[in-house]
Protein backbone atom coordinates (compact mmCIF):
# COMPACT_ATOMS: atom_id res chain seq x y z
CA UNK A 1 0.00 0.00 0.00
CA UNK A 2 1.33 3.58 -0.24
CA UNK A 3 2.94 5.08 2.32
CA UNK A 4 1.02 8.30 4.22
CA UNK A 5 3.91 11.01 4.07
CA UNK A 6 1.91 12.82 6.42
CA UNK A 7 2.62 16.16 4.47
CA UNK A 8 0.54 18.19 2.17
CA UNK A 9 -2.58 16.55 0.48
CA UNK A 10 -2.37 12.92 -1.19
CA UNK A 11 -3.01 13.14 -4.89
CA UNK A 12 -6.84 11.80 -5.60
CA UNK A 13 -6.94 8.76 -7.66
CA UNK A 14 -6.21 10.02 -11.08
CA UNK A 15 -4.18 12.65 -10.49
CA UNK A 16 -0.29 12.15 -10.82
CA UNK A 17 1.15 15.73 -10.05
CA UNK A 18 5.03 15.08 -9.59
CA UNK A 19 7.58 12.69 -10.70
CA UNK A 20 6.86 9.20 -9.19
CA UNK A 21 3.45 10.27 -8.03
CA UNK A 22 4.07 11.73 -4.69
CA UNK A 23 5.77 13.15 -2.29
CA UNK A 24 7.45 9.78 -1.10
CA UNK A 25 8.06 8.59 -4.70
CA UNK A 26 6.23 5.40 -4.56
CA UNK A 27 5.53 5.29 -7.72
CA UNK A 28 2.00 4.04 -6.86
CA UNK A 29 -1.29 5.10 -7.84
CA UNK A 30 -4.68 3.24 -7.34
CA UNK A 31 -6.07 4.49 -10.87
CA UNK A 32 -6.91 1.64 -13.43
CA UNK A 33 -5.17 0.91 -16.10
CA UNK A 34 -6.84 0.12 -19.04
CA UNK A 35 -6.85 -3.60 -20.32
CA UNK A 36 -6.17 -3.36 -23.61
CA UNK A 37 -4.45 -0.40 -25.37
CA UNK A 38 -7.27 2.31 -27.43
CA UNK A 39 -5.54 5.50 -28.64
CA UNK A 40 -7.84 8.17 -27.20
CA UNK A 41 -5.53 11.37 -28.52
CA UNK A 42 -2.36 12.59 -29.60
CA UNK A 43 -0.80 15.44 -29.70
CA UNK A 44 2.77 16.94 -31.37
CA UNK A 45 5.13 18.61 -28.55
CA UNK A 46 8.95 18.59 -28.84
CA UNK A 47 11.25 16.13 -26.88
CA UNK A 48 10.16 14.97 -23.69
CA UNK A 49 13.79 14.13 -22.46
CA UNK A 50 13.05 13.18 -19.32
CA UNK A 51 9.92 12.69 -16.40
CA UNK A 52 7.74 12.67 -18.71
CA UNK A 53 3.83 14.11 -17.94
CA UNK A 54 2.11 15.10 -14.67
CA UNK A 55 -1.54 14.88 -14.52
CA UNK A 56 -3.40 17.75 -11.95
CA UNK A 57 -7.27 18.05 -12.18
CA UNK A 58 -8.15 17.38 -16.07
CA UNK A 59 -5.18 18.85 -16.99
CA UNK A 60 -1.57 17.42 -18.30
CA UNK A 61 1.54 19.37 -18.06
CA UNK A 62 4.76 18.51 -20.05
CA UNK A 63 8.18 20.22 -20.55
CA UNK A 64 9.85 19.44 -23.88
CA UNK A 65 12.72 20.56 -25.53
CA UNK A 66 13.70 21.68 -28.72
CA UNK A 67 17.51 22.38 -28.75
CA UNK A 68 18.13 25.30 -27.16
CA UNK A 69 14.44 26.02 -26.54
CA UNK A 70 11.63 24.54 -24.25
CA UNK A 71 8.12 24.94 -24.25
CA UNK A 72 5.55 23.84 -20.91
CA UNK A 73 2.35 23.05 -22.20
CA UNK A 74 -1.08 22.05 -20.70
CA UNK A 75 -3.27 20.05 -22.21
CA UNK A 76 -6.51 19.13 -21.95
CA UNK A 77 -6.86 15.69 -20.44
CA UNK A 78 -10.10 14.49 -22.11
CA UNK A 79 -9.19 16.28 -25.48
CA UNK A 80 -5.60 16.65 -26.01
CA UNK A 81 -6.19 20.38 -26.58
CA UNK A 82 -3.41 22.50 -26.03
CA UNK A 83 -4.57 24.67 -23.21
CA UNK A 84 -1.68 27.14 -23.25
CA UNK A 85 1.51 26.95 -24.20
CA UNK A 86 4.78 29.17 -22.29
CA UNK A 87 7.76 29.16 -24.37
CA UNK A 88 11.69 29.25 -21.84
CA UNK A 89 15.05 30.33 -24.19
CA UNK A 90 16.46 27.13 -22.13
CA UNK A 91 16.84 23.40 -22.11
CA UNK A 92 14.80 21.69 -20.11
CA UNK A 93 14.79 17.98 -19.51
CA UNK A 94 12.77 17.66 -15.96
CA UNK A 95 9.10 17.17 -15.50
CA UNK A 96 7.69 19.57 -13.52
CA UNK A 97 5.54 19.38 -10.74
CA UNK A 98 1.84 21.00 -9.80
CA UNK A 99 0.58 22.43 -6.49
CA UNK A 100 -0.92 25.56 -5.44
CA UNK A 101 -1.79 26.30 -8.51
CA UNK A 102 1.20 26.42 -10.06
CA UNK A 103 3.84 24.88 -12.04
CA UNK A 104 7.19 24.61 -10.96
CA UNK A 105 10.10 23.51 -13.31
CA UNK A 106 13.83 23.96 -13.82
CA UNK A 107 15.83 24.30 -17.09
CA UNK A 108 19.49 23.44 -17.56
CA UNK A 109 20.61 27.14 -17.57
CA UNK A 110 20.11 26.59 -13.99
CA UNK A 111 16.81 29.20 -13.80
CA UNK A 112 14.35 27.74 -11.74
CA UNK A 113 10.30 28.90 -13.21
CA UNK A 114 6.82 29.02 -11.06
CA UNK A 115 4.25 29.23 -13.82
CA UNK A 116 0.67 30.08 -13.14
CA UNK A 117 -1.30 26.82 -13.78
CA UNK A 118 -4.60 28.51 -15.74
CA UNK A 119 -2.68 30.70 -17.68
CA UNK A 120 1.00 29.69 -18.27
CA UNK A 121 2.42 33.33 -17.19
CA UNK A 122 5.84 32.91 -15.56
CA UNK A 123 5.39 34.40 -12.03
CA UNK A 124 8.86 34.12 -10.87
CA UNK A 125 12.14 32.37 -11.58
CA UNK A 126 15.65 31.88 -9.48
CA UNK A 127 18.71 32.04 -11.07
CA UNK A 128 21.05 28.71 -9.15
CA UNK A 129 24.50 27.74 -9.57
CA UNK A 130 23.82 25.78 -12.71
CA UNK A 131 22.04 23.18 -14.51
CA UNK A 132 19.54 21.55 -13.13
CA UNK A 133 18.56 18.55 -15.34
CA UNK A 134 16.86 15.35 -14.52
CA UNK A 135 16.20 17.43 -11.03
CA UNK A 136 12.43 16.81 -10.31
CA UNK A 137 11.07 18.95 -7.87
CA UNK A 138 8.51 18.42 -5.01
CA UNK A 139 6.28 21.02 -3.12
CA UNK A 140 4.96 20.87 0.36
CA UNK A 141 3.48 23.47 2.12
CA UNK A 142 4.37 26.64 0.08
CA UNK A 143 7.90 25.10 -0.41
CA UNK A 144 9.61 23.88 -3.57
CA UNK A 145 12.62 21.47 -3.21
CA UNK A 146 14.70 20.54 -5.61
CA UNK A 147 18.79 19.74 -6.35
CA UNK A 148 21.27 20.98 -9.09
CA UNK A 149 22.97 19.46 -11.26
CA UNK A 150 26.11 19.95 -14.13
CA UNK A 151 29.49 19.80 -13.45
CA UNK A 152 30.24 23.76 -14.16
CA UNK A 153 30.69 24.66 -10.16
CA UNK A 154 32.79 22.36 -7.37
CA UNK A 155 29.96 22.30 -5.19
CA UNK A 156 26.29 22.11 -5.93
CA UNK A 157 22.90 22.83 -3.73
CA UNK A 158 19.74 21.19 -2.51
CA UNK A 159 17.64 24.05 -2.74
CA UNK A 160 14.28 25.15 -0.26
CA UNK A 161 12.66 27.81 -2.22
CA UNK A 162 9.31 30.10 -1.29
CA UNK A 163 6.82 29.19 -4.06
CA UNK A 164 4.67 32.72 -3.25
CA UNK A 165 3.76 34.89 -6.06
CA UNK A 166 4.71 37.40 -4.21
CA UNK A 167 7.78 39.87 -5.25
CA UNK A 168 10.86 39.08 -3.51
CA UNK A 169 14.54 39.68 -4.10
CA UNK A 170 16.40 35.93 -4.43
CA UNK A 171 17.66 36.25 -0.94
CA UNK A 172 13.95 36.45 0.34
CA UNK A 173 13.49 33.87 -1.89
CA UNK A 174 15.51 31.16 -0.37
CA UNK A 175 14.43 29.36 2.73
CA UNK A 176 17.78 27.21 2.69
CA UNK A 177 20.10 25.59 0.75
CA UNK A 178 22.14 22.27 1.63
CA UNK A 179 25.76 21.93 -0.23
CA UNK A 180 27.17 19.06 -1.56
CA UNK A 181 30.40 18.71 -3.12
CA UNK A 182 29.12 16.67 -6.41
CA UNK A 183 26.49 16.40 -9.12
CA UNK A 184 22.74 16.11 -8.12
CA UNK A 185 20.51 14.42 -10.05
CA UNK A 186 16.49 13.06 -9.34
CA UNK A 187 13.60 13.79 -7.02
CA UNK A 188 14.09 14.36 -3.57
CA UNK A 189 11.56 12.05 -1.75
CA UNK A 190 9.85 13.64 1.38
CA UNK A 191 7.88 11.99 4.60
CA UNK A 192 7.36 12.71 7.97
CA UNK A 193 9.40 15.52 7.69
CA UNK A 194 12.38 14.40 6.54
CA UNK A 195 13.87 14.87 2.37
CA UNK A 196 16.00 12.01 1.35
CA UNK A 197 18.16 13.00 -2.13
CA UNK A 198 21.00 11.06 -3.57
CA UNK A 199 24.49 12.86 -5.45
CA UNK A 200 27.20 11.84 -7.17
CA UNK A 201 29.55 11.70 -3.78
CA UNK A 202 27.86 7.71 -3.31
CA UNK A 203 25.85 9.27 -0.46
CA UNK A 204 22.06 9.11 0.31
CA UNK A 205 21.29 12.30 2.60
CA UNK A 206 18.75 13.00 4.72
CA UNK A 207 17.99 16.05 5.81
CA UNK A 208 15.54 18.01 8.15
CA UNK A 209 12.59 19.36 6.13
CA UNK A 210 12.31 22.51 7.72
CA UNK A 211 16.01 23.55 8.04
CA UNK A 212 17.75 21.74 5.69
CA UNK A 213 19.72 20.08 8.79
CA UNK A 214 21.56 17.18 7.79
CA UNK A 215 19.52 14.10 9.61
CA UNK A 216 22.26 11.41 8.53
CA UNK A 217 23.76 10.30 5.34
CA UNK A 218 25.03 6.70 3.94
CA UNK A 219 27.14 5.97 1.82
CA UNK A 220 27.10 3.56 -1.30
CA UNK A 221 30.15 2.18 -3.59
CA UNK A 222 29.41 4.43 -6.61
CA UNK A 223 27.05 7.67 -6.90
CA UNK A 224 23.40 7.21 -6.87
CA UNK A 225 21.42 9.02 -10.24
CA UNK A 226 17.81 7.62 -9.53
CA UNK A 227 15.69 9.24 -6.86
CA UNK A 228 14.89 7.19 -3.22
CA UNK A 229 11.41 5.94 -2.56
CA UNK A 230 10.07 5.88 0.76
CA UNK A 231 7.44 3.74 2.20
CA UNK A 232 7.16 0.71 4.98
CA UNK A 233 9.33 2.36 7.39
CA UNK A 234 12.26 2.18 4.76
CA UNK A 235 13.77 4.58 2.29
CA UNK A 236 14.65 2.40 -1.18
CA UNK A 237 17.50 3.50 -3.15
CA UNK A 238 19.41 2.13 -6.46
CA UNK A 239 23.26 3.14 -6.71
CA UNK A 240 25.96 3.03 -9.76
CA UNK A 241 27.72 0.08 -7.30
CA UNK A 242 25.14 -2.49 -8.94
CA UNK A 243 22.89 -2.80 -5.12
CA UNK A 244 19.83 -1.79 -4.35
CA UNK A 245 19.37 -0.65 -0.50
CA UNK A 246 17.24 -0.48 2.08
CA UNK A 247 17.50 1.99 5.11
CA UNK A 248 15.47 2.88 8.05
CA UNK A 249 14.04 6.08 7.35
CA UNK A 250 15.26 6.84 10.37
CA UNK A 251 18.36 6.34 11.50
CA UNK A 252 20.04 5.64 8.26
CA UNK A 253 21.04 2.07 9.12
CA UNK A 254 21.42 -0.62 6.60
CA UNK A 255 18.29 -2.82 6.57
CA UNK A 256 19.17 -5.19 3.81
CA UNK A 257 20.68 -4.81 0.20
CA UNK A 258 20.14 -6.57 -2.75
CA UNK A 259 22.90 -6.53 -5.92
CA UNK A 260 21.82 -6.71 -9.23
CA UNK A 261 23.89 -7.36 -12.28
CA UNK A 262 25.00 -3.72 -13.56
CA UNK A 263 24.54 0.08 -12.83
CA UNK A 264 20.91 0.76 -10.88
CA UNK A 265 20.48 4.45 -12.03
CA UNK A 266 16.34 4.32 -11.82
CA UNK A 267 14.31 4.78 -9.29
CA UNK A 268 11.97 2.25 -7.60
CA UNK A 269 8.65 1.59 -6.96
CA UNK A 270 6.38 0.36 -3.75
CA UNK A 271 3.11 -1.29 -3.87
CA UNK A 272 2.07 -3.87 -1.95
CA UNK A 273 5.00 -5.31 0.45
CA UNK A 274 7.46 -5.32 -3.02
CA UNK A 275 10.62 -3.12 -4.48
CA UNK A 276 10.13 -2.72 -8.51
CA UNK A 277 13.66 -1.39 -9.77
CA UNK A 278 15.36 -1.91 -12.90
CA UNK A 279 18.74 -2.22 -13.36
CA UNK A 280 21.46 -1.45 -16.71
CA UNK A 281 21.70 -5.29 -16.84
CA UNK A 282 18.36 -5.15 -18.98
CA UNK A 283 16.37 -6.64 -15.92
CA UNK A 284 13.56 -5.48 -13.94
CA UNK A 285 13.46 -6.60 -10.48
CA UNK A 286 11.07 -7.49 -7.90
CA UNK A 287 11.95 -7.76 -4.62
CA UNK A 288 10.53 -8.11 -1.45
CA UNK A 289 10.27 -4.54 0.44
CA UNK A 290 10.98 -6.22 3.85
CA UNK A 291 13.61 -8.70 3.56
CA UNK A 292 15.02 -7.79 -0.13
CA UNK A 293 14.85 -11.49 -1.42
CA UNK A 294 14.42 -11.91 -5.16
CA UNK A 295 10.99 -12.61 -5.73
Amino acid sequence: MPVNTTLGASPSTEDWPCFHHDLANTGFSESKAPRTPQLLWNVTVGSIAAGGPIISGNTVYVATAEGENSTVYAIDLQTGSIIWSTPIPETMRCAPAVAEGKVFVGSENGIFYCLDAETGEILWQYQTEDEITRAHPKVVNGVVYFGVDGDGVPVHHIYALNTSEAEMTPEQRVIWTYAIEDRIRGSPAIADGKLYMGAWDNRLYCLDLQTGEEIFSFETGSDIRGSPAVANGKVYVGSCDDCVYALDMNTGNLVWVFPTGDRVMSTPAIAYGKVYIGSTDHKVYCLDAESGELI
